[in-house]
């Protein structure tokens, strides 16, 4: 990162992913006052903006795997108008606060997702590619229910996000039998738009009725105060 004088404050910018990772893990992380400052003034303008994205990413990687109870509340899809792929960009139940899901967290290291793994309760993996089909799984068990792997995929901003049928696949030997929460994670008023091919859904047969239980989407947002809670 450099620092370059601009009106009477110092602007700093994070000059690749890389560097800002290792920023956050040897600074940044136990200094939250000073994370707050830097993400507030890269939300401020477009060529700032990538680093606010890596700061909210790393910073919600780290509150998720610390014991988080957190409201789910469902995206519905819009009608489907051909067979290629569902659309899910309707967030009326999260801006209107109505039947969230609630999901207390179990307290976890990280762990390395790697392709062959089975996916072990508790545990808060992540792969080494970010190309890969979503940022984070974990896998709970909440009492009297069955398993659920939670996925999760940051999303700092309104981009699409496309969700590939093959990484879902190879999560499915992950975790065989449990169900599957895509969950998408936003500061507060982020609403981006998931397209999920219909080939995702092999079980249904085809069917898009069934859809949206053979996969449910989810919004989990956070707003400014709880991205930079003192006690996570």
């Amino acid at each position: 990162m450099w620092p370059t004088h601009d009106h009477c404050y110092y602007r700093v910018e994070f000059a690749a992913r890389r560097v800002a990772r290792l920023v956050w893990e040897k600074h940044a992380h136990s200094q939250i006052d000073d994370m707050e400052d830097f993400y507030q003034l890269f939300c401020g303008g477009k060529v700032l903006s990538t680093s606010a994205t890596w700061i909210f990413e790393f910073r919600m990687h780290e509150l998720l795997r610390n014991g988080q109870t957190i409201e789910l509340f469902p995206i519905l899809r819009s009608p489907n108008k051909g067979m290629a792929g569902l659309v899910y960009d309707n967030y009326a139940a999260s801006r209107n606060g109505k039947d969230p899901v609630n999901l207390t967290l179990p307290v976890s290291s990280e762990y390395p997702l790697t392709e062959g793994v089975r996916l072990e309760e508790g545990r808060y993996y992540r792969p080494k590619s970010s190309d890969f089909v979503v940022d984070s799984l974990l896998l709970i068990h909440p009492p009297g229910e069955s398993p659920i792997l939670l996925m999760f995929q940051m999303a700092p901003n309104n981009s699409e996000r496309d969700v590939s049928p093959k990484g879902l696949d190879i999560i499915d030997r992950m975790s065989p039998g449990a169900r599957k929460y895509f969950v998408v994670v936003t500061p507060e008023t982020v609403y981006p738009k998931v397209n999920i091919p219909t080939k995702c859904f092999k079980e249904t047969r085809g069917q898009v009725a069934f859809a949206d239980e053979a996969l449910p989407v989810f919004h989990y947002f956070v707003c400014l105060e709880g991205l930079f809670t003192k006690n996570p």
